[in-house]
């Protein structure tokens, strides 16, 4: 029986801690005597060094970014276009750091204009003075400044790109921030003999070690003779597509594609994010536009330009080597723009060059249909040896027509049959310079071949794997995929749902997550036949009920199976029928039509007689939708899968262009009285009466919306400023007026819609 050895010491820390020490780190000591692990808790090191330039996007909300920018441009710089640009950003950068510094921390400045804004409240209320009322709207134009500039900042650091509307969920950018900067540390590092290493410059020296290995070479690559391939070509680039590829580029090709790159991906290393360069565009468009048309005539990029930043991406939850970190290149937004008009221009001629199905991306497929397809083609008699390329991405680095059209290759078990695949890969890797990665490459070697296979593994030098292979997280297998073959991903799809990130987002935000996280969750059983055409049989009864079968002459129906009786098939409510009349189950319905007329034998059912539709001999037979206009809409489909039910009364209250996401949701459990009130309460609570009108009357639904004389004050003021009326008292009954009086897309009615949403989510916050 083997033991199962795993170290049960641990050391948490919550997201106070990690404010107060974020440099922190521990390490799991040996037991020595004792059966638990010390823990030897590091404060860690503050980093000294200066922080390479980073460019704010809240920088651009600032009232003289524009003219900042407007000072350094105008300098005369001597050089050519791509190095006066390059200069002038540099100088930009020292503008920008003096900005920063006079900003200060955004937090402080939100958490100082709300305190501001509070005494200012605080003396209108107690004074009710115009002066204090000026200072009031003063002290929270401030306050919306600073809380803009500290969300944009946030939102570019956290770089969560799935909030994208509602609510401001400072919170969660908070903890996603302190989260990602944990985890983009590297404390310690394993060296490939096992040596542990905890020292930064012993940590940075292997890590460029490492990658100097992996990426630093050169190599002299052998020239690929094409002539014997291009019989196999289907087209060759024309003299006219040829043209179109180095036609000079123009400002508006260069504006779009300036604008088409994200404002919140990271930077290059000169620091500017897109962001700079869209809101600076009347400045700097010009002289941006001479630097990419620069690079287009003279095929020269300055080295400043094409500077690129590497980046170490942990691949798995806990790297302990430096093999468990991918680089990735982040470049220059000049070197980005530059390289979307070429993509853009090669857009045009690539589908004429590269067969539709070779795509990396198809056009309306999703990750499901790769996944479905994987396993209708998988055989599981596999016979021989099984060399597996899966986890290796250089086979679909280049589109080759021969040689990419599968990730795996079998063979038998020869050795002669092995040599041919080394021999082709080792050929491929001459003239292509893309080499195999043994570390990441399997062979699979069947039950048959025990005896040759310590011999094959030395001479491929490949890690043996096992059946079945894993393709996109989905085992491939020849059965029906069941729970524990999914629950790899359904384990991923919970942890990213309960993280402790996510406990920090509003109702409304929580509400998005889950909506887009559903999205990407997927179910379906997966068997021997064809998955998709068992799907589609399973749904004939459905689409029966919304066919409807016009008769004109007859004459393509068949009289026994078709669905043109609103009985459904004669075959099915009068199975003796061809007995009885003598027509077989072959006979067209046109046999008992004659000049307009139904022409039935008398023995026939007198019922299907009585219902008989009209016919138009004028006209052919047609299928149609069963719809008004007899086409089929996604309406019509629904409706026959799911009866529409009556709405309540008080839908369009949370319809509107203005409606804000957490505003609806409380006017929604207000409407249905299930907000947290003293009659109604979600956890017991000590206190008694209102709290917003200081009485003793109980805090229910009806006394705070809105018999409480706080909130018919609100009413009042609202009513003196923007007009906005609620005669009712009672909540129900002014529920039913407002639901009549401001209905539809009038811009007036979508304002007071979203006023008493407003209204009610700031009364009861």
């Amino acid at each position: 029986m083997r033991s199962l050895w795993k170290r049960l010491d641990r050391m948490l820390v919550n997201t106070a801690w990690l404010d107060a020490w974020p440099n922190s780190s521990y390490i799991c000591a040996l037991p020595s005597t004792s059966d638990h692990s010390p823990l030897i808790l590091s404060g860690g090191n503050r980093n000294d060094e200066l922080a390479p330039f980073r460019f704010d996007n809240y920088l651009t909300h600032l009232p003289d970014f524009l003219h900042s920018v407007e000072d350094i441009w105008k300098h005369r710089i001597a050089g050519t276009a791509m190095y006066e640009i390059v200069h002038k950003l540099k100088l930009l950068k020292t503008v920008f750091r003096s900005q920063k510094m006079m900003t200060g921390n955004l937090t402080e400045n939100v958490t100082k204009a709300k305190s501001f804004l509070d005494k200012a409240q605080a003396l209108f209320t107690t004074y009710k003075e115009d002066i204090f009322l000026n200072l009031v709207k003063c002290c929270r134009r401030v306050f919306s400044v600073a809380v803009n500039l500290e969300i944009t900042m946030l939102k570019q650091r956290a770089k969560m790109r799935w909030i994208k509307h509602g609510d401001q969920n400072s919170k969660v950018f908070f903890r996603k921030i302190n989260a990602t900067r944990v985890k983009q540390r590297v404390f310690q590092i394993k060296t490939a003999g096992g040596n542990l290493l905890t020292d930064q410059q012993d940590v940075k020296q292997e890590f460029i070690s490492y990658f100097h290995h992996l990426l630093g070479g050169s190599s002299q690559n052998r020239r690929l003779n094409l002539e014997f391939l291009r019989a196999e070509l289907k087209h060759t680039v024309t003299t006219t597509e040829a043209s179109l590829l180095v036609a000079p580029v123009t400002q508006s090709e260069v504006k779009e594609a300036f604008f088409d790159i994200d404002i919140e991906s990271a930077p290059g290393p000169d620091g500017y994010t897109a962001a700079f360069y869209r809101t600076a565009w009347p400045v700097v468009g010009q002289a941006v536009f001479q630097a990419v048309g620069e690079f287009f005539r003279t095929g020269k990029l300055l080295k400043q330009i094409n500077a690129t930043l590497i980046v170490l991406i942990p691949k798995v939850n806990l790297p302990i080597y430096v093999s468990d970190y991918r680089p990735i290149s982040c470049c220059n937004v000049l070197y980005k723009a530059i390289t979307k008009i070429l993509v853009k221009r090669m857009q045009r001629i690539l589908p004429l060059l590269i067969d539709y199905s070779q795509n990396a991306f198809v056009p309306g497929r999703s990750i499901i249909d790769n996944v479905l397809l994987a396993q209708e083609l998988w055989l599981v008699t596999i016979k021989g040896v099984f060399l597996s390329a899966a986890h290796s991405k250089w086979i679909f680095k280049k589109p080759m027509t021969r040689l990419s059209g599968t990730f795996c290759w079998r063979s038998s078990a020869q050795l002669s049959s092995i040599k041919v695949l080394t021999d082709t890969l080792t050929e491929f890797a001459t003239l292509s310079g893309l080499k195999v990665n043994q570390a990441k490459s399997q062979i699979i070697l069947s039950s048959s071949v025990q005896q040759e296979r310590q011999q094959i593994l030395e001479f491929l030098g490949f890690q043996e794997g096992s059946l079945p292979i894993r393709y996109l997280g989905i085992p491939l297998t020849s059965s029906r995929l069941t729970i524990a073959d999914c629950r790899p991903l359904i384990d991923k799809v919970d942890a990213r749902l309960a993280a402790w990130i996510n406990q920090n987002l509003s109702y409304a935000g929580r509400l998005q997550l889950i909506k887009l996280r559903q999205s990407t969750i997927w179910t379906f059983n997966s068997a021997t036949g064809s998955w998709g055409w068992k799907k589609l049989l399973k749904l004939r009864p459905l689409l029966r009920r919304g066919v409807t079968y016009k008769i004109g002459d007859g004459s393509s129906f068949n009289l026994w199976q078709d669905i043109w009786h609103e009985q459904g098939p004669l075959c099915l409510t009068f199975p003796q029928g061809p007995r009885v009349t003598g027509l077989p189950l072959t006979t067209p319905l046109s046999s008992v039509l004659q000049h307009n007329q139904w022409c039935w034998p008398a023995l026939t059912d007198a019922e299907i007689v009585a219902q008989l539709p009209p016919t138009d001999p004028t006209a052919a037979d047609m299928i149609c939708w069963n719809s008004s206009s007899g086409k089929y809409t996604l309406k019509s489909a629904v409706s026959l899968i799911q009866p529409s039910t009556p709405r309540v009364f008080w839908f369009g209250l949370l319809q509107g262009k203005f409606k804000i996401p957490r505003h609806g949701f409380v006017l929604w459990m207000a409407i249905l009285e299930k907000l947290s009130t003293m009659d109604k309460p979600w956890v017991p609570s000590a206190e008694n009466g209102c709290v917003l009108c200081g009485g003793h009357i109980d805090e229910t639904h009806e006394h705070l919306f809105f018999k409480c004389w706080y909130s018919k004050r609100c009413l009042s003021i609202l009513k003196r400023k923007i007009r906005f009326h609620w005669p009712f008292s009672e909540w129900q009954r002014g529920l039913t007026w407002a639901s009549k009086k401001w209905r539809g897309n009038h811009l007036v009615n979508a304002a007071f819609r979203a006023t008493l949403a407003a209204l009610v989510y700031h009364l009861w916050d």
